[in-house]
């Protein structure tokens, strides 16, 4: 009887995958943007709001116009719930907003129509979210994520693993690179994870690096470090961080509080009282 449930139980997740699977490739899903993006000057955020599902009334983010410079160190604030991963997953394109603009350098970036241009955005972007996927697969594989280790850039990847502060524990482990980290990173500690994720962030080589409480599970000590790493980076990087420790944000060159879905201040480091 318990088999039974669980076939009944499961039927409908196995019966929506395998529909997926038959879906076609819409003809434009292959084929290169005609519209290339560059980031030269700023990022605009134009009267952006967003709500879940038909229910405009409750909206997660309303009326939210930011602009964010080439280069910018931005830090995001505000409580749980307040919309701050939200706003994040709007900028990386994860999810879209139900009315407003995102526009880079004067070029829409636009989501819903035969002309769409995300895809090229996307390569400008890496994300660093809070729920963290490792494959059950080794070190290089996770931070390069390369099928083969000939496809992979030493150079890079050992450069991007030392910038997460990854590298000595990867050096000192017994396979290197090659150490497997388990399903979901089950043989790591939490750190080791998203310190991972972070390298691969930076292996991507991106323009644009959204962290999303992506130092939560790091020590005082070591959260210092990869921050200062991360400030340290090409100053044409721009990096936006979302943070509940103010001292991660102490080097940012603003600070957005947001509350209730909205902007409710722009801060500094020094007003804060943060700045070091």
């Amino acid at each position: 009887y318990a088999g039974f449930a669980n076939i009944r139980g499961y039927s409908s997740a196995i019966n929506s995958v395998i529909n997926t699977c038959y879906l076609e490739i819409p003809n434009n899903y292959l084929t290169n943007n005609k519209q290339k993006f560059v980031f030269q000057k700023n990022l605009s955020l134009k009267n952006i709001s967003f709500s879940f599902g038909k229910n405009k009334d409750k909206k997660i983010l309303e009326n939210i116009n930011l602009e964010i410079l080439r280069g910018d160190k931005i830090g995001i604030i505000g409580a749980t719930g307040s919309g701050k991963s939200t706003l994040i997953n709007l900028i990386s394109g994860f999810i879209t907003p139900k009315t407003g603009s995102i526009i880079l350098d004067n070029k829409f970036i636009i989501y819903d129509s035969k002309e769409n241009n995300y895809r090229s955005w996307y390569h400008l972007i890496s994300h660093v979210p809070q729920q963290i996927y490792l494959k059950d697969g080794t070190i290089w594989e996770n931070i390069s994520l390369a099928d083969q280790m000939q496809n992979v850039d030493q150079k890079k990847l050992v450069w991007a693993a030392e910038k997460a502060e990854i590298l000595d524990y990867i050096k000192n482990s017994k396979l290197g690179f090659n150490t497997i980290v388990g399903e979901k990173g089950i043989k790591l500690s939490g750190g080791q994870c998203q310190r991972i994720s972070i390298a691969r962030a930076l292996y991507k080589n991106c323009d644009i690096l959204l962290l999303d409480e992506s130092t939560s599970s790091l020590d005082a000590e070591t959260e210092k470090l990869v921050i200062n790493n991360l400030m340290n980076l090409d100053n044409n990087i721009t990096i936006i961080f979302i943070a509940h420790r103010l001292s991660t944000l102490s080097k940012c060159s603003k600070i957005i509080e947001i509350k209730n879905g909205k902007i409710d201040n722009i801060h500094t480091p020094k007003s804060l009282g943060i700045d070091q």
